[in-house]
């Protein structure tokens, strides 16, 4: 009875010897080929087999492993696998039962722990191809489902594009879509046309305040020039592909107080100047290759400027040839209501209620200019019923100059001065001894404080006397230093 205990004894300490030896191991997705496996304990890779390891969930190869890496002595394993696995994968990694990998603890073989080790989702989404799907559309296809990180911001400012013969195309609008199950394609809509002799890259980098993420907030990658195929002259060639081309403005007029100009796309640069206070209107004659009256928006932006840090985010949409931003703008629209907007109040605009149709789409715009404007082009923005868009530079650049003009018929706070005999008023100055320096008279004269004027308006009153101005030009002249 005693022997039989003492001989049962060794076996169950052993048996908790070898329980308490147990080797675990955790596993993280490094790349889409490469998983890594870190031990509870350091191992002995002489004895171990790629053999030894069955990968399943998220990889398209049967869980085949390529080669498996591991020092002796050190922690961590590397699985490389024989096809990539899903970005949003949670690959699970099974030791065989008959392995044989040991631990370096003199040599003893400890037992691996058997039963499927699960990967977290750690590897950022990918754009795994990119196509032109129209003439003024591309087509990302991500590794999975996105979603956006701020949708009050502008994502599609982090897009860039390359290798088109077109001038100054950008990315004017996104949406992201369901294709199968996932919401994983990424739609862009340009400012002009893909030819298709262009060799389209793009390039996205993303903003802290308005990235593309996956469902559990990891940031879509940046990429840089990345091949899109260009599938344009397929796609107008293929049966039943009704309108692959956008409108284009054929001619514009614009008519100045001063002058009229009619300008075509192939005409050389055309620098237009006007006055703080004009008005000037601009006609646009658009062309399609399909009926004219279905044409449903077209805009007009000007006034292009660093985009100030206070404008709304929801109109900085439209840049110009140096990614200025538009600060007046209107837009047309035949489904919904217009837009006119101007940042800092330096254009009034205004519109024909109805555009005209005839042999083209005719629609004028009209501008008054309430402030001075930096040279800056003008662009046009529009659309026809199958969703072609075109943002076309004119050859033209405008400048206004001057101040503010005084508003004489809206009185407000300024002074008009009180002296409208201007006979008796020149008699009076020809009586000063207009040698010296006659503000202080000329100020009681014409009733208002003697400070109100500099001391150089005593030359005006020395050329009223001489005849080479009036005294309504004194008056006038005056009454528009009190008011600055």
């Amino acid at each position: 009875m005693i022997v039989l205990l003492s001989a049962s004894i060794p076996t169950f300490m052993i048996q908790e010897a070898d329980a308490a030896a147990n080797i675990t191991y955790t596993v993280a997705t490094t790349t889409r080929t490469t998983l890594t496996l870190t031990f509870s304990e350091a191992m002995d890779s002489e004895t171990d087999c790629k053999a030894d390891w069955t990968i399943t969930n998220g990889q398209d190869a049967n869980g085949a492993i390529t080669s498996e890496a591991h020092t002796d002595g050190q922690t961590t394993m590397v699985l490389t696998l024989t096809a990539g696995i899903d970005t949003d994968a949670t690959p699970t990694v099974t030791y065989a039962e008959n392995g044989i990998i040991t631990d370096t603890n003199a040599g003893a073989t400890d037992t691996i722990v058997v039963g499927g080790v699960v990967a977290p989702d750690t590897l950022a989404p990918v754009i795994d191809s990119a196509a032109t799907t129209s003439s003024t559309t591309i087509q990302l296809v991500a590794s999975e489902a996105l979603t956006q990180n701020d949708l009050s911001a502008s994502v599609q400012e982090d897009f860039e594009l390359k290798g088109l013969a077109g001038n100054n195309i950008v990315v004017n609008a996104w949406t992201y879509d369901t294709v199968g199950t996932e919401k994983n394609v990424i739609t862009l809509y340009l400012s002009g046309p893909i030819l298709s002799t262009d060799n389209p890259t793009v390039t996205y980098v993303s903003n802290a305040a308005n990235d593309l993420e996956d469902i559990i907030n990891i940031d879509l990658d940046d990429f840089i020039d990345f091949a899109v195929t260009n599938n344009i002259a397929s796609l107008t060639a293929k049966v039943g592909c009704y309108d692959c081309t956008p409108p284009t403005v054929q001619t514009s007029q614009i008519t100045t107080p001063s002058d009229s100009y009619t300008i075509t796309s192939a005409d050389e640069l055309t620098h237009i100047t006007a006055n703080v206070g004009d008005e000037i209107s601009l006609l646009l004659k658009i062309t399609d290759n399909k009926s004219i009256e279905t044409i449903p928006f077209v805009g007009l932006y000007t006034n292009f400027v660093d985009r100030p840090g206070d404008m709304s985010l929801f109109y900085i949409n439209n840049p110009d040839s140096l990614t200025n931003t538009s600060a007046s703008f209107y837009e047309w629209n035949i489904r919904s209501d217009d837009v006119a907007y101007d940042y800092d109040g330096s254009v009034s605009w205004t519109i024909l209620d109805d555009p005209i149709i005839e042999d083209s789409f005719m629609i004028q715009f009209n501008m008054k200019f309430n402030d001075s404007m930096e040279t800056s082009e003008i662009m046009v923005k529009s659309s026809d019923a199958a969703g072609n868009y075109s943002y076309e530079a004119l050859p033209v650049t405008l400048e206004v100059i001057g101040d503010t003009p005084i508003d004489f018929n809206s009185m407000g706070e300024q002074i008009v001065l009180g002296f409208f005999d201007e006979s008796v008023l020149s008699i009076m100055i020809s009586e000063l001894n207009t040698s010296d320096n006659i503000t202080t008279p000329l100020s009681a004269l014409l009733g208002i404080a003697d400070d109100s004027l500099p001391t150089w308006t005593s030359d005006l009153a020395k050329w009223t006397a001489e005849d080479k101005i009036t005294s309504g030009d004194l008056i006038v002249a005056a009454e528009y230093l009190i008011n600055l």
